[in-house]
């Protein structure tokens, strides 16, 4: 009986990726921060960003973002672009952008110091409940694009002129590619952006994951507003 419990300790504490009490921490604030151990600390990835960003209201990613290093005037700058207003009604998708756009200017900004335990931190910090960003924890959280997602990218990427050109070498392709979804679907842009991303998921199968996905995007130079509905740990729905 011991040693079973011991073992579905050891698995439950093995998947919340080893998190611990940063006692220095807490001696220094009086409070208790979920942290990552060990001198190799992982990088928050493009999708994890933005599955929080989504989940967070603005005022609350504001203060997260502020805790993270970004200042004032930043922030002050995202709302205008994305003319956010706090009497408004909550609208998830302008809200989602407004958030995960501050949140990758820090992951840019950071770099390899734009690490799990700086960002569980500042969530922390904002007060948000764990249960918003405990799936950070799982290194196994991971899912695959559905295809009404590759559809909705397809829609949201085709009219950028130099999608196919700009993304082939971040996603893994070359650019003799480009010219053979230009070859193949000459219908239009759509169909050559769509069969772009069928040839990835078949290319990377197994690892063609909405994490992988994001990055790519994100190194290609897409905008999130163009991909954050992939940013959540179920599947969005696009119905109504």
């Amino acid at each position: 009986m011991y040693n079973e419990l011991n073992k579905k300790f050891t698995k439950t504490k093995e998947r919340f990726h080893k998190m611990y009490i940063n006692r220095s921490l807490m001696s220094c604030f009086g409070h208790v921060f979920l942290c990552f151990p060990g001198p190799s600390v992982p990088v928050a990835s493009v999708w994890q960003l933005g599955t929080v960003g989504n989940k967070l209201h603005p005022d609350i990613c504001d203060a997260v973002c502020l805790h993270l290093g970004l200042t004032r005037e930043m922030i002050q700058a995202h709302r205008e672009k994305y003319r956010l207003d706090s009497s408004e009604a909550w609208e998830m998708s302008q809200y989602g952008i407004h958030n995960i756009s501050l949140l990758l200017r820090w992951l840019n900004m950071a770099g390899s110091q734009a690490t799990l335990d700086k960002l569980c931190e500042s969530l922390h910090y904002a007060d948000v409940q764990l249960d918003m960003y405990n799936f950070l924890f799982d290194p196994i959280t991971s899912r695959h694009p559905t295809d009404l997602e590759l559809v909705q990218l397809a829609v949201q990427l085709h009219s950028i002129p130099w999608v196919l050109t700009h993304l082939c070498c971040p996603m893994g392709f070359q650019h003799h590619d480009v010219l053979c979804w230009e070859r193949t679907d000459p219908g239009g842009t759509w169909f050559q952006v769509h069969a772009m991303l069928e040839d990835w998921r078949n290319k990377f199968g197994g690892e063609a994951t909405v994490v992988k996905l994001c990055g790519q995007l994100h190194d290609g130079g897409v905008a999130p507003d163009k991909y954050w509905f992939l940013c959540h740990e179920e599947p969005k729905s696009f119905e109504g």
